[in-house]
């Protein structure tokens, strides 16, 4: 049986060329597991390495790779299916963009709230049958209803364009 755990970051993602953001996770959501980040470093060591240009050129060639399954309650099976393969059909369609990355979570407010260059790695679709992954949904009679479903995001993420980081001693102020 998955471990499922209540999400600490918030993601959002906007597509290159569309004009809406696409929430991804909220703060609190189910997850499958927990979220998993890990940085990969690449720096060049050619002759200009000691340039200034070559300095600050280096910090964009960090990425970070960022996975999460986030799981969705929906009434009825067929609008679980409709929403994972819209999901996964929009993401694979609007590979690149820009994904906010909010954590640090402290009185439901990010402490920390990151803008990244996002290139999809993959979203897939996860289908879960209510009675055996999560607590079953029932409706008011009590009959069973509903299904889960849930959806995978791999992104590679580079270049962080804007950073706010508030600090514990910003809040007491």
């Amino acid at each position: 049986m998955p471990d499922f755990k209540y999400s600490r970051f918030s993601a959002l993602y906007l597509p290159s060329g569309l004009s809406d953001w696409i929430p991804l996770v909220y703060y609190q959501d189910i997850l499958i597991g927990s979220e998993s980040t890990s940085w990969q470093i690449s720096t060049q060591t050619d002759a200009v390495i000691g340039a200034p240009w070559m300095a600050h050129q280096s910090r964009g060639n960090a990425a970070m790779t960022l996975e999460f399954t986030v799981a969705r309650a929906w009434p009825t099976v067929g609008q679980a299916e409709r929403y994972g393969h819209y999901r996964s059909r929009l993401m694979h369609m609007h590979p690149q963009g820009t994904l906010r990355y909010m954590y640090a979570y402290d009185d439901d407010s990010p402490m920390v709230d990151e803008l990244w260059d996002a290139s999809l790695q993959t979203c897939r679709v996860l289908p879960m049958s209510a009675d055996t992954a999560l607590e079953p949904r029932t409706d008011g009679h009590g009959q069973m209803t509903g299904a889960w479903i849930g959806v995978l995001y791999s992104f590679l993420l580079t270049n962080t364009r804007v950073t706010t980081i508030s600090t514990y001693y910003d809040h007491v102020r």
